[in-house]
Order: C-alpha cells, then sequence, then structure tokens
C-alpha cells in the first residue's frame, strides 16, 4: 500500500514542466527510494515540517481527478498518513526530502526492518516511574509560586538570549559561506564551477544531503557531468558520500 501510495502521489503531484525530468525508481536490499520532479508547492522544505500535517495542495488538479476516479486516490490529505500507518510494526520509518526541484520518499525494507516493540524491562519499570513522577510533580506544585519580579525578569532575559541566538545563527551562517568561498578558491576549478558549487553549499550547508540529479539540475548540466563533479569534490574532500547515491559536504 505504502509504495503504490507513493507511485500515486509522485504521478499527482510531479511538475511535469521541468522538460526532461522523470520519476525514479530505485530498488536497494534495504529500501526503494522514488524520486519525482518538483519540490513543495508552497516552496518550503518537507523535512523542516510536521510530516503529520503537511497541507495539501494538488498541482495537477485533472490528473488528481482522473485516478480519483478509477479508485487509485482515496480521500484529500491522507496519503502520508497511509504511508505512515504501514510502517507502525517496524521500526524503521519513511523518510521524506525535497527542495525547490525533487522530492525523494525513501521506504524502508519491511521485509528486512527491525520490529517495532516494547521490551518488557521498560514495562516493569513504568509503575515505579509513574510513582516516582507523582512525587515530582507534587514537588513542583509547591514551586511554582514564584514571585511576579521574577517571572517579569526572565521574560526579559529570554527575549534577549532569543535575540543573541538569532545574531549568532547569522554570523555563523556567514562564516560558514566564507571560509567555503577559502577552500574553493584553493581548488583549480573554473569560475563557473566555483559559482555554481557555492550556490550549491548555501542551498544545502552542511545540515542537508543531496543526489546526482540535484546537481545536475542546479548546474543544468548533464548527470554524466554532475557525476564527475561530484567525483572531483570527493577527491579535494569537500563532499562525501555516507551512503551510495547520498551526498553531503564536509565541514572542516
Amino acid at each position: 500500500k505504502a509504495v503504490r501510495e507513493v507511485l500515486v502521489n509522485a504521478l499527482i503531484h510531479r511538475n511535469y514542466q521541468i522538460l526532461g525530468s522523470e520519476i525514479h525508481v530505485e530498488v536497494f536490499d534495504d529500501r526503494l527510494e522514488i524520486t519525482s520532479p518538483g519540490g513543495m508547492m508552497n516552496g518550503r522544505r518537507v523535512q523542516d515540517m510536521d510530516i503529520r500535517h503537511i497541507p495539501s495542495m494538488r498541482r495537477n488538479q485533472v490528473i488528481s481527478d482522473v485516478f480519483s476516479r478509477l479508485g487509485f486516490m482515496e480521500r484529500r490529505g491522507s496519503g502520508i498518513d497511509r504511508i505512515l500507518n504501514s510502517y507502525v510494526e517496524v521500526a524503521q520509518k519513511p523518510t521524506f526530502y525535497s527542495d525547490s526541484d525533487f522530492f525523494i520518499v525513501t521506504l524502508p525494507n519491511r521485509s528486512v526492518a527491525t520490529p517495532a516493540q516494547v521490551s518488557m524491562e521498560s514495562v516493569e519499570t513504568q509503575p515505579a516511574e509513574v510513582s516516582t513522577s507523582s512525587k515530582k510533580v507534587a514537588t513542583s506544585t509547591l514551586e511554582v509560586a514564584t514571585p511576579q519580579e521574577k517571572v517579569e525578569t526572565s521574560t526579559l532575559k529570554v527575549a534577549t538570549s532569543q535575540e543573541k541566538v538569532a545574531t549568532s545563527e547569522k554570523e555563523d551562517m556567514d562564516s560558514e559561506v566564507a571560509n567555503f568561498k577559502i577552500q574553493l578558491n584553493e581548488t583549480s576549478f573554473g569560475s563557473r564551477t566555483k559559482e555554481k558549487t557555492l550556490g550549491l553549499f548555501k542551498r544545502y550547508r552542511y545540515e542537508y544531503s543531496f543526489h546526482s540529479i540535484n546537481v545536475a539540475q542546479f548546474f543544468d548540466v548533464k548527470i554524466s557531468r554532475a557525476n564527475a563533479i561530484i567525483r572531483d569534490l570527493r577527491r579535494l574532500g569537500i563532499v562525501e558520500s555516507p551512503q551510495y547515491g547520498v551526498y553531503q559536504f564536509i565541514r572542516k
């Protein structure tokens, strides 16, 4: 059911205006990866959102209606829930990734996945933990009576701390880009390759992984050229491959 649901969503929600692109289905021993052209319609990354509360937006209304009449679709907005519910019995869960160009869903192989179960030890210790928690709640209730002045002071401190964190994060991101520029300038890449690589870094940073198809789309080159660029980046220690077909910038 999960595989059918992902394939139906890929056909319905893909961006057919991206010429030369197609839906890719890659089968591995431990997982199935389905890549569909076109990211989220609202421009956000699915990995940054609450996966259980994704707004339902149909990119291709006619195709959606046809699939609905054929019985391949149920109620609107229930697709992700059905995918996740298909994996409640195993520990490995489906993962969702998107950027401006592609949407990727990874479905673990249920036949080799680890069953999701609660150990007897945790069940036996649960009553004791509940008793301890009750005592903590009783103690906390006595400590709730905090003077209003302290609450107001704490609120001001929190606001100030949030401003400092926001400023610090911006400075860290700026310094990351500056350091990455220095690293690129030390390579023998041409100016266009350096510019595109810097743009790729700004999009994914150190936090997000990407695929060769993402590089091909961003550089506007064929997949063979994208693979060559990735090989050069890996050779220079700029990019690593934590798993087959997945790449990520290396933090220096």
